[in-house]
């Protein structure tokens, strides 16, 4: 049931006093104004915001009315902490009941005093809905075309407008609507997505990144396959009644592609990418992270459909193992599982580990994400795969050899990468020839030392939890493969 539709049944049995929570000040009072209407044409409404005179007088002045009323009073919680306004409050509600008198404090603050917290009703008002905003878009259209712009929107247009901008009031989707007809004289999603974005964004909590398109991640098939898989459950409605997709879980590694994948995938889905780093979740004072937490995951769930990445999890949860935060830390490790578990808003979560043995247990259970990937350092297919990209990307060099890619055995696409920028500095101040770019590309390579080599025991670490806990494989690792199945087939033999 809608919270006007229960203010609707609450004034029939007689509440007098609401203390209304709402990001949409504008919204809540029109549709106050119009259940008065419906309620009954006897029923005036009264307003009152701080520039319109004393609250305490205000407050007192509603005794006095002879005709029912809605009296509609905008922040007071400002003055909620005044002992004659408590007071005054407190002593007016059994004279409003009698009198038909209804008051609504329209609040943005949950700050309810507790000398009255008995005496006040108090709902939540959900931000406008898809067919509020499809609404506002049809008012806008209809707006627009008096001044000579004809937009021609159909159902599917509007429908896609008004999804762009859930999370936004009314009047800040009336302002995005409007900024992208001065921009463009129609009507743009993504010019409500970047509206949206700046409004939310401004936490701090998230932070916006940029989709990449599928070719910047070379190689990982099994991966690519896993995801082309899941995107139209993401979006639709299973036939089987299944639940959305809700996350995937990356592991290998640093310097794999795990971050490139997450911007892929934002590409695939054509959806918004978010990182979230729960660093800045944690305040300086009690309350703060918990209070924090909540509103990233609200503006998470606001700003939905979306891609959200939460990069070296294990990190970011490193103190919730331990008390020495007073706990916090294992708090909002609880709100994020639960969040994980029992969300059905359309985030899809994708979290990347370097150092699994330090992941929180609760955290891989099935529920928590679809599926569990372990990305490898690549093949040698999906070096040459990766060098070939790299230099055809930022030059117009050909053939890479075999000699290359022998001597880069458990090299990253990172440090791929990094080597081919190298040399082409190298070479860019005079004219080089495709045998003189490899030569220096492959001297470059000899005096390069990979994190294989430097921290072969860490990466050897990932490797091994991948095996034991039977995480998939991003692309074909036939080594890897086999040890699996010994794995399953020593536990079946155990049984």
């Amino acid at each position: 049931m809608e919270a006007i539709d229960k203010i609707e049944e609450m004034v029939k049995a007689g509440f007098p006093c609401y203390y209304i929570y709402t990001e949409d000040e504008v919204s809540v009072t029109k549709q106050l104004e119009k259940l008065s209407k419906k309620l009954s044409e006897e029923i005036i409404i009264s307003k009152w915001t701080v520039n319109e005179g004393d609250l305490e007088d205000y407050l007192t002045s509603i005794s006095k009315y002879s005709i029912p009323t809605f009296c509609i009073l905008t922040n007071i919680h400002f003055f909620l902490e005044q002992p004659g306004i408590i007071q005054t409050i407190k002593d007016g509600i059994p004279i409003w009941k009698t009198k038909g008198q209804y008051v609504f404090f329209l609040e943005n603050d949950k700050k309810i005093p507790p000398e009255i917290n008995r005496n006040v009703t108090y709902l939540e008002f959900e931000l406008p809905n898809k067919s509020e905003l499809a609404e506002q878009v049809r008012f806008i259209e209809s707006s627009v075309k008096e001044n000579g712009i004809d937009l021609q929107l159909d159902n599917g247009d509007i429908d896609t407008l008004a999804s762009a901008a859930l999370g936004l009031t009314t009047q800040q989707a009336q302002d995005a609507f409007s900024l992208s007809i001065i921009r463009s004289r129609e009507l743009s999603p993504s010019v409500v997505t970047e509206v949206k974005a700046a409004e939310y964004l401004k936490s701090g909590l998230l932070e916006l990144e940029s989709p990449v398109p599928i070719e910047f991640l070379q190689g990982y098939d099994n991966l690519k396959e896993w995801i082309y898989d899941i995107k139209d459950g993401f979006f639709g409605e299973s036939k089987f009644g299944l639940p959305a997709p809700k996350g995937v879980l990356l592991l290998g590694p640093p310097g794999v592609g795990k971050t490139v994948a997450s911007r892929a995938f934002a590409s695939i889905f054509n959806l918004m990418l978010l990182k979230c780093d729960l660093g800045k979740v944690f305040g300086m004072y009690v309350g703060d992270s918990e209070r924090n937490f909540r509103t990233l995951i609200n503006i998470a769930e606001a700003m939905s459909p979306i891609v959200m990445r939460i990069d070296e999890i294990e990190k970011q949860l490193s103190g919730s193992a331990g008390n020495l935060d007073g706990g916090v830390s294992t708090k909002v490790l609880g709100g994020l599982l639960t969040w994980m578990q029992e969300s059905t808003s359309p985030v899809f979560r994708i979290a990347t580990a370097n150092r699994v043995e330090s992941l929180p247990p609760e955290l891989l259970r099935k529920g928590r994400f679809d599926e569990i990937f372990f990305l490898d350092l690549p093949s040698s297919v999906e070096r040459y795969d990766i060098f070939e990209y790299h230099i055809a990307k930022r030059s117009d060099y050909t053939q890479v050899n075999t000699t290359l890619i022998g001597m880069t055995e458990g090299w990253s696409g990172a440090e791929i990468e990094q080597v081919v920028i190298q040399s082409l500095r190298k070479v860019e101040r005079y004219e080089a020839s495709n045998a003189g770019f490899l030569e220096v590309l492959e001297q470059e390579t000899s005096l390069t030392q990979p994190l294989s080599v430097i921290r072969r025991d860490d990466i050897d670490k990932i490797r091994q939890w991948a095996v034991d806990n039977g995480a998939r494989m991003a692309s074909e690792n036939m080594e890897l493969q086999k040890q699996q199945d010994a794995n399953r087939n020593g536990r079946r033999l155990m049984v």
